[in-house]
């Protein structure tokens, strides 16, 4: 796929997809990755993700994703509240200043750990639940029917 550009008040941007539906974006000399990844949180954190469009880093200052699996980070999405477990899909805004580091944590073999001080811009794209004694994960696409299942 070709770059597009676009030329808007004096900044010039640049988008780029590759076949892993990542990107990056310039603006001047500022270059930021935009990534899927997989999160695991529970439903309520969720929504509070698609209301700020944000999620937060740790009191260390890091936020852990999945870079591959989904199925990986669903012992991370317990919600008790909702007899459930959960993961999302979100698209990333990753900052130059962020620190990448690539590790196997406890059940996750494909983990990213971002380290950064500030809030990192995302877009929930998917949620997956886990039902108790379920042998199948539901997927919920959209914000309109990921907030509605998660509201009940």
């Amino acid at each position: 796929m070709l770059p597009v550009m676009a030329v808007s008040a004096g900044i010039l941007d640049v988008k780029k997809k590759t076949a892993h539906h990542q990107a990056q974006r310039t603006r001047g000399a500022e270059l930021m990755q935009i990534r899927e990844l997989y999160h695991g949180t529970n439903g309520d954190n969720i929504l509070q993700i698609i209301r700020s469009s944000v999620i937060l880093p740790n009191q260390e200052g890091k936020v852990f994703f999945s870079e591959w699996r989904f199925d990986s980070v669903l012992m991370h999405g317990a919600d008790t509240r909702r007899g459930a477990t959960f993961a999302v899909k979100l698209l990333v805004t990753i900052p130059t200043t962020a620190v990448l580091q690539q590790a196997a944590t406890a059940g996750v073999s494909d983990t990213l750990i971002v380290a950064t001080t500030m809030p990192l811009q995302v877009q929930v794209l998917e949620l997956y639940v886990r039902e108790p004694r379920a042998n199948i994960v539901k997927t919920i696409r959209g914000i309109r029917d990921i907030t509605k299942y998660l509201s009940v």
